[in-house]
Order: structure tokens, then C-alpha cells, then sequence
């Protein structure tokens, strides 16, 4: 692929947000076949300003490809990095979907370069695009032309094109100036592939909220009463039971049953948590799973303690119990009119910022005199791949996700009451679908290298949470998907589950 050893990546994919599930299957596919390709969806992490990371993807790679279908006209960020790639003597391809005429702009730049016609099936033209792409421009296939005839009525560019360069050069340049100095995507989510949230909206500080209202609160802790041992005896030192009679059997004293469980109770209103005993696992998600996205590679060995875990999500139930709230105030807060998800008190908490998930732990813990937390994102995975059980399942308790997971598919567009499917191997419920779960850690890339009880980057922009929703398709359920919002992100998809130390 020509001068590649110099680039990171060999295709930039320039694509409309609207055909982002198009541009990830053709990303995946060109991946498999070996082809490094930078996608927005799948190359930026959260954290990188959006336009800056657009121009680094840009230089650092050999080619730029543009996904063309209708949406691609007046896009004009189609047009900046088309004019970015352009001014660097990028090789460029035109993949086109549809038999939409191109715009002017576009067949400004486009006509020239090669394009390859992949209507009515683009699947079908894939390995001539792989091809072009590997070849660094030499012709494979008929259907690769350089000079392409332009789309309206098949006839070449003529002369009056000439004069058009000047004058769209200069739209283009001051297009582009405003385009560098706005920031518009500095307050969006980055989420894996093509879970993309609509619900990033600018919202207000959270006030600090009163807790004097709150007047009864219970804490029931199972008590394992001792064994009394029998006195002795025996005159010997060291001796704990009587003398062992002839064809008499020993006493044994019996052992208490070990603790696996903690139970607690905020205002008539109860909870689990789940003893989960510590050890080491695999986290992340290995460079073979083609599902996987960068920033859940590489696998790297973890280490955590024991701790206990929530057998569900924090209920709407238990958040009014303890704060006095209920969904329809947390939507108040979100600033939107629509008609809620799912409603009642077995129904999961949403519409939570990170920062109102630390008001109602901080408060909980005033209550219960407990010291409650977040799930870290390693001890998240842990538990959803089953703790030192070592589940290998693709999903939290089951490699057929309909058995343990409320998602795209089934949830018929709402979150549905906790512990409504099967849990996973330590009993725990939902950590697959039905909202997302906030964790404590900032969000981070990972390394190779053995990590104990490890609990992010000391600072950032994003917060962590896991285990896809009832808006997420299939491959953002995995196990190993990661997705970041920020401290006061709040969605209809996002909730809690509490964690509390051994």
C-alpha cells in the first residue's frame, strides 16, 4: 500500500452521522482483511476534542475514503475533511451507495479521483474498495475509474468548471475557519460504535439536596450467633474436648456457615448485596474478537479484592427512600418533556448524573452508617464475567443475551422492572442491559501490564459506565464494551448499582 510504514493508518472513512451503521460495517470489514482504517466512532476516544483528532486521523493516514450516499450532500464536514485531504495529496476514493447526484461541491473534488459504484448491494463491491484501497490507487476492476463520468446525464465535466475552483475554494476556506475555532462536540458522548445518545443536552449544577425529611431508617444485617464450645475436661493443655470414649465418635464443633450475603433496609424499603470473593482475571477484550472496539484492548491480568455487590440496580424505590426523589424529579432535571421510560418502584433509577449518584451514596451512607460506593470498572467486569468463577460468556450469565438482558430487541423501548431475566453466576441481575451502571473510574485507555485493584486515571473528562442498555444493540452488551459520559451526563438508559467493601 505504497508509503504506509510511515502512516498509522491506511484509510481515513469520511462519512454523514446518519449513515453511521453502513460506515461501521464497512470499517469492520476492511479491518478483517487486514486494513488499518480510522472511523470517528471507532478512533476517538473519549476525551479528544472532536475537530483535533479529525486532522490527526487525517495525516496519519495513507488514504481517505468518502462513504457517498445522499446523505453525504451538504455535509460540511464531509466537505472539510474532503478539502483537508484534498490540500494533503491524499489518495482519494469515492464509495458510492446510492445513484444520488453529486452536489457541485463534491463533484468539484470527486470527479477526478476514483470512484467505485457499488449500487444496487454495496456488500457486493467490498473486495474491489479492498483492493483499491491495497493497491494505493492502481487499477483492479472495471468498475474503478479514474476521470469518472459525472452522475447527471453521464457526461464529463466541461469547461465551465474551470471557472467554479476560486470561487468555491474561498466558500470551502471560510467555511473551514469558522469550522476550527467552534467546539461542537466537546460536550457529546463518545459511545462505542453506533450507540449514539441524543440525550446531551447542557444542564444546570445539581442543588444540594436536604436530607432532615428522611426520619426512619433500618439496617438489617444477618447476625450468625456463635457455638458455644463444651467446656473440657482434660487436665492437657491445648485440649478443647472431652476424653474420646472407646467406639465413641470424636465431638466436632460445628463450623458457623460463612456470610455470603448482606441485607439492609432505608424506609421500608429493602436491598441485597452479594459477597463476591476477590481474584484475578483476563479484563479487556482481545485483538481477535472482531466486535470489539480500540479502547477495549489490550487484554491485560487484574487483580481485585473481595467486596459486596448489589444483587440489582438501585430501584426508584430505594432513591426516593433515601433521597426523597422520584424519576419524574430527575427528568425535571434533565430538562426535557417527554413521556418516561418505565415508571414504578421496582423499576431501575435513571436519569442520574455521576454527580447524583454521589449525593444519594454520600446520603445512604449517613443513614446506614455504611460506607457504599460505586463499582471501580475492573471490579465492574469481574462481577459481570462471573468473579472467580471465570464465566467466558459473551454476556453477563449467558452467551444467548435474551436470556439475561433487557436490549434493543426486546425491551420494546423501556427499561422493565430489576431481576425480570436470569442472573449471572453469582446471582447478580441485570448487569447486562436494562440501564447502563455508572462506575467510579475517570475514563482511561488500558495497558498491558498487571494492575491491582486499579481505579482509573487520576483525573479526566469522561466517568466510566458499563454493561449496555435497553437502547443498545447486541454488540455495545458485550462484556467488555465501554462507554463514558460526563460527571453531569444524565440519560433514560443510565442508572446505579451500589458496591460495599468486605
Amino acid at each position: 500500500m505504497g508509503n504506509t510504514k510511515e502512516k498509522r493508518y491506511d484509510v481515513f472513512i469520511s462519512h454523514s452521522s446518519k449513515d453511521n451503521e453502513l460506515a461501521i460495517e464497512i470499517y469492520k470489514y476492511l479491518s478483517q482483511n487486514n486494513v488499518k482504517c480510522w472511523l470517528d466512532k471507532c478512533s476517538i476516544l473519549p476525551g479528544e476534542p472532536y475537530s483535533a483528532s479529525i486532522m490527526k486521523g487525517l495525516n496519519d493516514s495513507q488514504s481517505f475514503m468518502l462513504l457517498y450516499t445522499k446523505n453525504a450532500i451538504g455535509s460540511q464536514h464531509i466537505l472539510n475533511e474532503i478539502d483537508n485531504a484534498y490540500n494533503k495529496n491524499k489518495h482519494i476514493l469515492t464509495y458510492v451507495v446510492d445513484k444520488t447526484p453529486m452536489s457541485e461541491e463534491l463533484n468539484y473534488y470527486l470527479s477526478r479521483p476514483q470512484q467505485i459504484h457499488s449500487y444496487p448491494n454495496y456488500k457486493e463491491k467490498l473486495p474491489v474498495l479492498l483492493s483499491a484501497i491495497k493497491s494505493d490507487g492502481v487499477e483492479q476492476d472495471s468498475d474503478i475509474k479514474r476521470n469518472a463520468e459525472i452522475f447527471t446525464d453521464g457526461r464529463k465535466k466541461n469547461w465551465l468548471w474551470i471557472l467554479l475552483p476560486l470561487l468555491i475554494i474561498g466558500i470551502l476556506y471560510v467555511g473551514f475557519t469558522i469550522y476550527q475555532n467552534r467546539n461542537l462536540f466537546l460536550n457529546a458522548e463518545i459511545v462505542c460504535a453506533d450507540t449514539i445518545n441524543n440525550d446531551l443536552d447542557t444542564i444546570d449544577k445539581i442543588e444540594v439536596i436536604e436530607t432532615e425529611n428522611i426520619t426512619t431508617a433500618t439496617v438489617h444485617t444477618p447476625q450468625i450467633k456463635p457455638t458455644t464450645q463444651p467446656k473440657s475436661t482434660s487436665q492437657s493443655i491445648g485440649v478443647t474436648n472431652p476424653p474420646v470414649k472407646q467406639n465413641q465418635a470424636p465431638v466436632v464443633s460445628p463450623t458457623p456457615k460463612e456470610e455470603t450475603s448482606k441485607s439492609f433496609a432505608v424506609g421500608g424499603v429493602s436491598f441485597k448485596m452479594i459477597k463476591v470473593e476477590g481474584g484475578t482475571f483476563l479484563m479487556g477484550a482481545s485483538v481477535q474478537d472482531t466486535e470489539a472496539y480500540p479502547y477495549e484492548n489490550p487484554v491485560h491480568p487484574v487483580e481485585v479484592d473481595g467486596f459486596y455487590v448489589a444483587e440489582t440496580e438501585v430501584t426508584q424505590a430505594l432513591w426516593y427512600a433515601v433521597l426523597g426523589l422520584t424519576i419524574e424529579d430527575q427528568q425535571k432535571k434533565k430538562k426535557i418533556n417527554t413521556q418516561l421510560r418505565g415508571v414504578g418502584d421496582s423499576y431501575p433509577i435513571y436519569y442520574v448524573s455521576y454527580e447524583d449518584c454521589i449525593k444519594f451514596i454520600n446520603t445512604l451512607n449517613r443513614i446506614t452508617n455504611q460506607k457504599f460506593r460505586l463499582l471501580t470498572e475492573a471490579e465492574w467486569e469481574y462481577v459481570a464475567r462471573g468473579g472467580n468463577k471465570k464465566s467466558e460468556n459473551k454476556f453477563s450469565g449467558s452467551q444467548i443475551i435474551e436470556n439475561v438482558a433487557w436490549y434493543q430487541a426486546n425491551s420494546d423501548n423501556s427499561p422493565h422492572p430489576v431481576a425480570a431475566k436470569n442472573p449471572n453466576d453469582l446471582g447478580i441481575y441485570d448487569m447486562t442491559g436494562n440501564v447502563s451502571e455508572w462506575c467510579s473510574d475517570w475514563f482511561d485507555t488500558y495497558t498491558d501490564t498487571m494492575q491491582i485493584n486499579p481505579k482509573g486515571a487520576e483525573k479526566g473528562t469522561f466517568r466510566v459506565y458499563r454493561g449496555g442498555s435497553w437502547y443498545d444493540k447486541v454488540v455495545d452488551c458485550r462484556v467488555t464494551c465501554r462507554v463514558a459520559g460526563k460527571k453531569d451526563y444524565r440519560s433514560s438508559d443510565l442508572g446505579l448499582r451500589l458496591a460495599l467493601p468486605k
